[in-house]
């Protein structure tokens, strides 16, 4: 189909172009002639000529879709020069049988075009872009549906711009104008129409500024308008341009591409500016790099004051510091395993998770600063920053344990004079840091104390790098795996934990930590066997089931279940509720003989699969006739010891 194609479009599309160049290049694919180029002067792979006229056609192949392009134009300096033209196409296509032997080919094709004018390279002068369907047929006209006008200046934006889209039961225009940077300026003017519903939208700019945004939404007789004054940015702008001494504010540097007012109308002028008129002049034989801007748009910038710097070092000073206090505690070893010990120790571990979470939200200010857009928020305004509900969350620590223990929390109040929001957070961390001295004071206490228990040290660490092995194995637990490390290693073992903090006594707190590491090393030991505890009822179906000669096929898959009835009341009524009995147990010396009374029923159950003598036929009817599931679990457990 493509060689078709490529022996056609040769003739039709890349038809020479009359100009005065000397020199032509072809280029080639798998289908031919796929670009001719008629240039003037010196041509290398890396750049454009060196200069004189440039005159291209092109065709390519993507997704079975035809592109085909052609440009012509000046080159000064290997860059385009004044006036060029653009236009590329995308076509749809068919082929049919011919009156004679030559097939017929029908288009349509869809055409962008750049009407188009350089300076060194950069756009200069008036641009003109239009979207229109080409034809059928030459007798066809051309039906355009996009057509935008721009002025450039030195690759930038410059004066008035207008676009205008029809479409089917839809129109769309924009017009506004920018300065002679780029920057947005005046009035912009978007207008959306359907069938039903009329949108317009006005926004006014200063030096690339929003300082009012006016929209009406018009249906039938009935407008709904919406208006937003930025009075507060239309007032510093009034200060900067009556020459008045602005202390904190100005006019920033930075250029944006949007001015931060996302609606559907700004939506459909990105698409049709940035997404088709900023777009073609891309081709890999054309090897230019386009300078051409979208609209550019300012933002107040709020440089940092000297004071505010002053404010800003301290700030960090204080921060770091806070932020080696909290660290240091946090190495000391099973300091929260013991927090139970005093009420004064846990408000002062809780106190301490509290300072933490402050200083990762100072770190986080400190560190915007370095952002280079910071300086571009209003940091005179607290609710730009929005502060006050991130370090104002906890007004009162409250101890875990000991419900009438707690501290009340320094309260973050902001301040826009004497430093702004380093002051202010400067100031909030002093009172932080001062209240923090006692409770500092109290884990440090705590944790003398506890180095002076050397032995009972000795196995505080056991338990915790215990229970790490143990969470660590039991993570991603399913079935009765997870059940039996939600109810002893989550919930049992901690309040063990807990236990253990709060003994006094050396004697039984070592005893006691000695229980926990046994029964953490149990859990450890049983954690392979709730795979095969949760596997059984497939085991059992397996030792239960015989398979007899089947004489229709020859195989043998005939089902039958050896002792069915016997089967059916110990899958369906002892095993269930055995094992529920087993997961609910809440004391451990009970949970651990009745694991054992499982796991001997399991085994039992499958050896008297094959029992066929007179005392298992005895034990068989035995079990059938009892409706207790906890009698019939019992005659199992029995049966199985004797």
């Amino acid at each position: 189909m493509m060689r078709i194609l490529s022996l056609a479009f040769i003739i039709v599309l890349l038809t020479p172009c009359h100009s005065r160049a000397q020199n032509t290049k072809l280029f080639y694919d798998d289908s031919g002639v796929q670009g001719i180029v008629k240039y003037s002067g010196v041509w290398q792979d890396t750049t454009l000529p060196n200069n004189g006229k440039f005159e291209l056609s092109w065709r390519s192949f993507n997704d079975e879709k035809l592109n085909t392009y052609k440009a012509s134009g000046n080159i000064k300096n290997h860059v385009p020069s004044g006036k060029w033209i653009w236009e590329q196409a995308n076509w749809d296509y068919s082929i049919q049988p011919g009156k004679e032997l030559k097939p017929e080919l029908n288009l349509r094709g869809e055409r962008k075009y750049w009407d188009a004018g350089f300076n060194n390279g950069k756009a200069q002068g008036l641009w003109k872009f239009g979207i229109d369907s080409l034809p059928l047929s030459s007798s066809n006209a051309k039906k355009e549906r996009l057509q935008i006008t721009a002025n450039y200046e030195n690759g930038a934006l410059s004066g008035k711009f207008l676009i205008r889209s029809k479409l089917p039961q839809n129109s769309f225009s924009a017009s506004g104008e920018c300065n002679k940077q780029g920057a947005a300026q005046g009035t912009w003017v978007f207008e959306n129409t359907t069938e039903n519903f009329r949108q317009i939208e006005r926004r006014t700019y200063e030096n690339g500024i929003l300082i009012e945004l006016v929209s009406l939404n018009i249906q039938g007789s009935d407008t709904i308008k919406h208006q937003q004054k930025f009075e507060e940015t239309t007032a510093k702008l009034n200060v900067l341009k009556s020459g008045g001494t602005a202390q904190n504010f100005e006019i920033g540097e930075r250029t944006f591409t949007s001015d931060g007012y996302e609606t559907e109308a700004k939506k459909k002028f990105l698409d049709y500016f940035e997404d088709n008129f900023l777009q073609g002049w891309d081709l890999p034989v054309f090897k230019a790099n386009i300078v051409r801007q979208a609209p550019l748009f300012r933002k107040i910038n709020y440089p940092i004051s000297p004071s505010e710097s002053q404010a800003l070092t301290n700030l960090k000073a204080l921060n770091d510091s806070l932020r080696a206090k909290t660290a240091l505690r946090e190495t000391y070893k099973n300091i929260r395993l013991n927090r139970g010990r005093s009420p004064e120790l846990d408000v002062a571990i809780e106190f301490l998770d509290v300072v933490k979470r402050r200083v990762a939200i100072t770190d986080s200010v400190i560190e915007s600063t370095q952002q280079p857009l910071f300086t571009y928020i209003n940091r005179f305004r607290e609710n730009d920053l929005n502060l006050a509900p991130l370090l104002n969350s906890d007004s009162a620590v409250k101890s875990s344990f000991y419900k009438e223990a707690f501290v009340f929390f320094p309260h973050y109040k902001f301040r826009a004079d004497n430093g702004g929001i380093f002051a202010s957070l400067y100031n909030y961390l002093q009172e932080l840091d001062s209240l923090g001295q006692v409770h500092f004071l109290e884990i440090d206490h705590s944790y003398q104390r506890l180095q002076k228990e050397g032995e009972l040290l000795a196995l505080e660490n056991l338990m915790a790098e215990r229970l790490t092995v143990l969470d660590s194995v039991y993570e991603k637990a399913e079935g009765l795996a997870e059940t039996v490390h939600q109810n002893w290693a989550s919930d049992y073992i901690r309040k063990q934990f807990q236990s253990y903090s709060n003994q006094d006594d050396f004697s039984k707190a070592k005893e006691l930590a000695k229980s926990i590491l046994g029964k953490m090393d149990t859990l450890l030991l049983w954690q392979k066997d709730w795979k095969k505890m949760d596997s059984f009822p497939i085991y059992l179906l397996d030792h239960y089931t015989v398979f007899e000669y089947n004489p229709y096929n020859g195989k043998h898959d005939i089902e039958i279940r050896i002792k069915r009835r016997f089967y059916n009341k110990v899958s369906s009524l002892v095993l269930p509720w055995a094992t529920d009995d087993f997961i609910s147990e809440k004391h451990w010396e009970t949970f651990v003989i009745k694991k054992q009374q499982l796991e001997q029923a399991h085994s039992c159950l499958l050896l008297f699969a094959k029992q066929s003598d007179k005392p298992a036929k005895r034990f068989e009817k035995r079990v059938r006739k009892e409706k207790s599931p906890d009698k019939v679990f019992k005659l199992l457990v029995g049966h199985c010891a004797g």
